[in-house]
């Protein structure tokens, strides 16, 4: 049982109470317009955006979550701590009550406000709010350690997420760098270096409970990785009948080829299979090229950039 779970079960065995903001918080807007936004200004201004401005005043002096009163409804929340200058049409949520982790409450909103809004709005959009519908909205108020305790788990994960963020945009830059060889390196057709290019075999294969998997494009995510959490699968003698040109192995690109087509995928199992002419395999000679290398390229470039163009 995680700290969590134990603090769920000591201190709130019966369930969480809801209580609307309004009970618990001062909700307002600020006064100010985006012609007090200065360049190199002081304090943060938070206008209507996810975009942060600077300004030369304050309104505030607190711990508060801001969101906009017009556009990105449910889609923009601030966490701010300290001095700011607030838009005339954006939202502060300060909460007077000592229970509440101000923390807590931005990310339970901003997981959960945009369906509240939905549900009260007439339309499938919202454009807009006034402080009545922010004041109505339900939200649980467990005992302040398992809020606490549970801020503490999520801002754990924000971090984690904010460094493969930028782990994924290095490693983009290096292999864009790297693989721009300029007008150097003779370029050649991807089938003069392959043994075969081929797709599945155009007929709905036999499922079976267990065996050969069997991919889809559904498996294949944009980042290039198979997911087989979800895969179907054929019987080996089924597989064992297919042309050798049709059996993925290690080191075959798979590529898509409908919907987000032009992904590629590099093969690391050798008892993947594609059957779907969706998924063609390009077989590399490796004794000329490596695979990898030639998966890398694609993702970086040809197929996979202009996939989206006309």
């Amino acid at each position: 049982m995680s700290r969590l779970d134990s603090l769920v079960a000591e201190l709130c065995p019966n369930g969480v109470e809801y209580v609307q903001l309004k009970t618990i918080a001062n909700i307002g807007t600020g006064s100010s317009d985006r012609i007090n936004a200065v360049e190199n200004g002081e304090y943060p201004f938070y206008v209507r955006s996810k975009t942060v401005f600077r300004s030369s005043r304050f309104l505030f002096d607190e711990e508060s979550i801001v969101i906009p009163g017009e556009g990105g409804i449910g889609d923009i929340f601030h966490y701010v701590v300290g001095k700011y200058d607030l838009h005339q049409r954006a939202y502060r949520i300060n909460f007077a009550d000592g229970n509440v982790n101000t923390k807590y409450a931005y990310y339970y909103m901003a997981t959960h406000f945009k369906t509240f809004i939905l549900m009260k709005a007439v339309s499938a959009t919202v454009t807009s709010i006034r402080k009545p519908m922010i004041e109505d909205f339900p939200i649980p108020v467990p005992p302040l350690e398992v809020q606490n305790e549970i801020v503490r788990i999520l801002d754990n994960f924000t971090e984690l997420t904010t460094e493969l963020t930028a782990r994924k945009k290095q490693h983009n830059y290096y292999r864009d760098s790297l693989l721009n060889f300029g007008d150097d390196v003779q370029v050649v057709a991807l089938s003069q270096y392959c043994l075969s290019i081929a797709d599945g075999d155009h007929q709905a294969p036999p499922k079976a409970d267990c065996g050969i998997p069997f991919i889809t494009i559904s498996n294949v995510s944009s980042a290039g990785i198979i997911d087989f959490s979800n895969t179907k699968f054929v019987s080996e003698e089924y597989y064992n009948a297919l042309a050798d040109k049709r059996k993925a192995q290690i080191g075959d690109i798979l590529y898509t080829v409908v919907g987000s087509f032009g992904i590629p995928v590099c093969c690391i199992a050798i008892l993947v299979n594609t059957l779907t002419p969706i998924i063609p395999i390009v077989r590399i000679m490796q004794k000329l090229t490596r695979g990898r290398y030639v998966n890398l390229h694609n993702s970086q470039n040809s197929i996979y950039r202009r996939r989206n163009q006309p």
